[in-house]
């Protein structure tokens, strides 16, 4: 079995300035306790997947690269938290058309393919933190404009040294 995803990545110029932001804005929260995701794994997910047997994999790709994936990009100027899971995130105040048709077609797509996915609205975030209560206040105003070129398909593989996120296969957007 292995643990995947479908998602988009950040290139590495702006994972850089994505963390280096992290540490300022979040230096003046120092009570809080957080636990900093890797910024090599930052990414934008459009389908988690969990767990599959490897069988199902290669019709997935095949299913995918007939899906139709338009280009897009997303702000990310909102700094939120969920409760339930613990994380601290990024966000758009408001989401471009063209990534959530991107998300839907994906998420059709895996459905069709007879793997389960959750039913819930399509929020794209930027996981930042695990382990946080809630979401600091932040004064100054910020936004990181990420433009997508491609997405991936993921495995998501857990060692004692952290989560690591393999790319198993690229569709080019267009």
């Amino acid at each position: 079995m292995k643990r995947l995803f479908i998602g988009l990545s950040i290139a590495k110029q702006q994972r850089e300035q994505i963390a280096q932001w992290r540490q300022q804005a979040l230096s003046d929260n120092s009570g809080e306790l957080f636990k900093s995701v890797d910024k090599d794994n930052f990414h934008i997910t459009l389908s988690f997947i969990g767990s599959i047997s490897a069988d199902k994999i290669t019709p997935l790709i095949a299913a995918m690269n007939k899906t139709l994936k338009p280009k897009c990009s997303i702000d990310l100027n909102r700094l939120d938290c969920w409760p339930k899971p613990k994380v601290l995130f990024l966000h758009a105040s408001s989401v471009q058309e063209n990534l959530l048709t991107l998300a839907t077609n994906i998420i059709e797509t895996v459905k069709h393919n007879n793997i389960h996915q959750e039913d819930r609205p399509y929020i794209p975030h930027l996981t930042l933190c695990r382990k946080a209560k809630h979401a600091p206040i932040i004064t100054e105003a910020f936004n990181f404009k990420l433009d997508f070129q491609q997405c991936h398909l993921y495995e998501s593989i857990s060692s004692n040294q952290g989560v690591q996120y393999k790319i198993i296969h690229t569709w080019p957007l267009n």
